[in-house]
């Protein structure tokens, strides 16, 4: 059964289903071929970009199945599966941990001068309510420019729901949502870690600092069709959407302070986020990207009849009949000085396979 909720939701286009990008940065000084090599490899350690990641954000009982090939003339393809056991973030009728199965898919393109790679892993958890009923899919890509050692790396995710769980899907998604972005950020850091040990082992490489494109969305919500009072949402049913200021799947944004009180935090005109361990290196600004497209107002506005609009087919840039609006903000952020990192776990054996 887990198999097969895996390869059904492999099969879902990204039409479908669209992916919600939660991550974009620039790591100078991460090499290629380097972190190539290591995916590509026969056997996976703790080391491993993908374990030590997986390890980093809790995972416990590793165990790493043998690597199955499908590369065509166009891509080298390498698909593991791994199964371990995951801690689970206090929620009603939840477990503290769960037993968990992801089937990992590398993808490298380019030839014999690879500059692109794709780490795509599609994840049950099978010990939580209605973890049979959905699947996580998360799609990590890397791409690097000829003669450039600065690496493009972006995180993607996307919640697919094989079966219904009726009132519980927002739940569902918001949490889901909220860890991913938590481990985006810890896989951003061991991707500096490596760039930051390349140039230590190479003096001659120069390491610039990493920068992160930070967005956000802003949502507001007006009284009735009459009335032009542009507010966060207030209504009861808007839940996470009463923060105002949203990650892509439109839950609060991880970027808030824990320490934050929801009514302070709509009240900003400006995005009140503190990334921690990063400083601003420019000024939010409104994305007015899609302009030129005639998918938003001059002022970067969005507008639909639900803030529980999914994709991009529900919002317009006409706001007659339209009760709620959204648009984007950006920021350029660079590195701190003295990112604290967590290191990875040593590699241990194990029983009825190799465990980590």
């Amino acid at each position: 059964k887990v198999l097969e909720a895996l390869r059904s939701a492999c099969c879902i286009s990204d039409e479908e289903q669209p992916w919600s990008k939660l991550v974009e940065a620039h790591i100078p000084g991460l090499l290629a071929h380097a972190v190539i090599r290591e995916l590509l490899h026969s056997e996976w350690t703790s080391q491993t970009l993908v374990v030590e990641h997986t390890i980093g954000c809790g995972a416990t009982e590793m165990e790493v199945g043998a690597c199955v090939e499908t590369s065509d003339g166009n891509a080298t393809v390498h698909t593991r599966e791994l199964n371990f056991i995951m801690p689970v973030p206090p929620a009603p009728l939840c477990p503290k941990c769960t037993s968990v199965t992801t089937q990992c898919r590398i993808v490298v393109a380019g030839g014999h001068h690879p500059t692109a790679l794709s780490i795509q892993t599609s994840t049950v958890a099978h010990d939580v309510p209605f973890g049979g009923c959905f699947v996580v899919q998360v799609r990590d890509e890397l791409s690097w420019e000829e003669d450039d050692d600065t690496c493009v790396a972006t995180k993607s995710v996307r919640l697919i729901f094989l079966k219904s769980v009726g009132w519980f899907k927002g739940a569902i998604q918001s949490n889901v949502m909220s860890e991913q972005a938590k481990a985006g950020e810890s896989f951003l850091t061991i991707l500096k870690t490596r760039a930051d040990n390349a140039s230590t082992n190479s003096p001659s490489l120069h390491r610039a600092c990493t920068t992160q494109k930070g967005m956000v969305w802003e949502v507001q919500r007006r009284s009735t069709l009459f009335h032009s009072d542009w507010r966060a949402p207030f209504m009861p049913f808007d839940g996470a959407h009463r923060w105002r200021w949203l990650d892509a799947s439109h839950s609060r944004h991880h970027w808030i302070s824990t320490h934050a009180k929801r009514t302070d935090v709509a009240k900003a005109n400006f995005p009140p986020l503190t990334p921690e361990g990063w400083q601003m290196s420019g000024r939010w600004e409104v994305s007015l990207a899609g302009r030129d497209q005639g998918t938003m107002d001059i002022d970067g506005w969005q507008y639909c009849v639900s803030l529980f609009t999914k994709g991009e087919k529900g919002w317009f840039k006409c706001k007659t009949g339209k009760m709620c609006r959204r648009r984007l903000w950006t920021c350029h952020f660079q590195e701190a000085p003295e990112v604290s990192r967590k290191a990875p776990e040593v590699i241990r054996k194990g029983g009825r396979g190799r465990t980590i």
